[in-house]
């Protein structure tokens, strides 16, 4: 069986990043990994060029960062809108890494489908079920060559954990290979979260990534 070159690898060479000799030759020669290559490129293209006004935070209810803060024992005072610089390390498995803070996660589907526009939101139950916080929301738009539009949420449940629900419609979609990955606001940085089969997909959001 052929040895494909590692997703983490793979995302490194779309952002520009070297991946080391073994994994170069490989892509002179084999074809599925040279077009995911620049089906990333291409993704991580399209989104550096994006107008840096395409985010709009939508301000939470009254009280809802206040409890949100309680939950996960920030600092009292602590200010959701106040900017926090994203790392600048070279971390090649954890390239999120740092502590966890209120901020606003961009999720890109490979399948030539990047970010049109950015929100936040929360809700909770009524009926006493566990709630729910809607802590991010993106419209996926297609990239030049596809067809594919779609919608992702990032919610966070009451133990605190964070899962990426990505749903597409359109050509093509359920067919082939299509992966979701994480994505920086300045888009320095990617992560794949996994394989999505079908028209939609729920992926957790590992701890450490902001």
């Amino acid at each position: 069986m052929v040895q494909h070159i590692e997703p983490d690898d793979l995302a490194l060479a779309a952002l520009g990043e070297p991946i080391g000799p073994d994994a170069q030759a490989h892509l002179t020669g084999c074809a599925r990994c040279t077009d995911e290559l620049a089906s990333l490129t291409s993704t991580v293209r399209t989104a550096r060029t994006a107008a840096d006004g395409a985010l709009s935070l939508v301000p939470a209810p009254s009280g809802v960062w206040a409890s949100i803060r309680d939950e996960l024992d920030l600092t009292p005072g602590l200010d959701p809108e106040t900017s926090v610089a994203m790392p600048t390390g070279q971390g090649r498995r954890a390239p999120f890494a740092g502590r966890r803070r209120a901020a606003t996660i961009a999720a890109v589907a490979a399948a030539g489908v990047a970010i049109g526009g950015v929100g936040t939101a929360w809700w909770t139950s009524g009926d006493g079920r566990e709630a729910l916080t809607v802590v991010a929301e993106a419209t996926l738009e297609p990239l030049p060559g596809w067809d594919a539009r779609g919608d992702a949420v990032v919610e966070v449940d009451a133990a605190g954990d964070r899962v990426l629900v990505v749903t597409l419609d359109g050509a093509g979609v359920g067919q082939g290979f299509h992966e979701v990955w994480l994505i920086s606001r300045d888009v320095t940085r990617l992560v794949s979260l996994g394989v999505l089969d079908g028209p939609s997909g729920t992926f957790t959001v590992p701890q450490g990534l902001d």
